[in-house]
């Protein structure tokens, strides 16, 4: 999520020439990559069983953080405009340090968080969650809870450097700070708007405000991460890929 027209001071002159906040997310509460160690011996084991799903999966299970590696594959996978999503890692909010989170609230989307026809099975399409997104925002409005999930405890608790723990719900409620509304009536998939995003757009938590600095060892990762995947997106699509400012310039 990209907001724009935002003043205060910035991590870095990117987002100080573009005045934008961007914020990820991911439809799990917790990031099994959990440190900058763990990221590095995943991605070691992606890259050299790229082409063998069989293998990867087999040195995935032999670790001892197996259960922890395969957790995003038990999550329910249901039509993505049902789902909560979560930053995992934390993050300051002012004074603060917290979680956040989009929480769906519009009546359609929380009927399909346990409709049986908004599951993916066996014989759906390989774009079933794309063709259903596209079909629900032609169609209707998304409606959100942006939500913070504050440290209130210890770092024992709610660990910042550990993006693996997940901080208790009932101890720790989310408390809701901002409502976003996503329109109806758009097409999330059109040409020019899905080619402007795949190879011209970039987000970056890192550029956005001190007051929502990236925290912990994943966080700090990103920082490098990031900024090289822009650097070879460029150099491998032959594009260039620009630092967005206004909503009026994206397709």
């Amino acid at each position: 999520m990209k907001v724009f027209n935002v003043t205060g001071d910035f991590l870095d002159p990117a987002g100080a020439k573009t005045q934008t906040q961007d914020f990820t997310f991911n439809n799990a509460p917790i990031l099994e990559l959990k440190d900058v160690g763990t990221a590095a011996e995943i991605f070691a084991i992606r890259e050299r069983n790229f082409d063998d799903k069989a293998r990867l999966e087999r040195e995935i299970k032999a670790r001892p953080d197996a259960e922890l590696q395969m957790a995003p594959a038990g999550l329910p996978n249901r039509h993505m405009a049902s789902c909560t999503m979560y930053s995992q890692s934390a993050y300051r909010f002012g004074e603060h340090v917290c979680k956040y989170a989009l929480f769906p609230t519009g009546e359609l989307q929380r009927e399909l968080a346990s409709s049986r026809e908004a599951e993916i099975g066996g014989d759906s399409a390989p774009e079933q969650h794309s063709q259903w997104l596209r079909g629900f925002f032609a169609r209707h409005a998304g409606e959100y809870d942006f939500r913070v999930q504050l440290l209130a405890s210890s770092v024992e608790e709610q660990s910042v450097e550990d993006a693996s723990m997940e901080w208790d719900e009932e101890k720790y409620p989310f408390e809701t700070v901002a409502r976003i509304t996503i329109p109806a009536g758009q097409d999330s998939f059109d040409a020019a708007r899905r080619t402007f995003w795949e190879d011209r757009m970039k987000l970056n938590v890192w550029y956005g405000l001190e007051e929502h600095r990236p925290l912990g060892s994943v966080n700090r990762l990103r920082r490098a991460v990031y900024q090289t995947s822009v650097e070879e997106r460029q150099k491998m699509n032959a594009v260039e890929v620009h630092a967005v400012s206004s909503v009026d310039q994206i397709p």
